[in-house]
């Protein structure tokens, strides 16, 4: 894997060509997962390192944002839950870690995407609907 610095320093990278080409493009950082496959091997102090220095970099920009989902992954006293991760590696994720994920990322674009004044996805719906019917598309 990455260090600290090679994961940030690539993410800074990255936003920077997006920006370059495409200064509006709105960009969201999801937090690197905390795994007990990865907490066994010593690498959580790391996890917690990259994505404290990737929020504060998103939080300095307006057109990047941060989610964080580790919170999904614990009980509320910190400890991991063991159903969100398959049980043969303890790395990958179950189909209940997998819609709780959705769940979380679906509420954060529609932040973001009304932060960044997107129309709302009911006027999209609307319009769609007035275009199947041979309505005049709005603008």
């Amino acid at each position: 894997g990455s260090s600290v610095s090679q994961t940030v320093d690539g993410f800074r990278e990255f936003t920077a060509k997006v920006h370059e080409e495409m200064p509006e493009t709105q960009i969201i950082y999801i937090s690197i997962i905390r795994t007990p496959l990865q907490e066994s091997q010593g690498k959580g102090d790391d996890i917690e390192e990259t994505n404290k220095r990737v929020r504060e970099m998103c939080d300095r920009d307006d057109k990047l944002s941060f989610l964080d989902i580790n919170s999904i992954f614990v009980y509320s006293d910190g400890t991991q839950r063991k159903d969100m991760f398959q049980f043969f590696d303890q790395h990958n994720l179950t189909t209940l870690a997998y819609k709780e994920f959705s769940r979380v990322l679906e509420h954060h674009l529609k932040v973001v995407w009304n932060k960044a004044g997107g129309d709302t996805l009911e006027h999209l719906a609307s319009r769609d609907e007035e275009e199947q019917a041979g309505g005049e598309k709005e603008l």
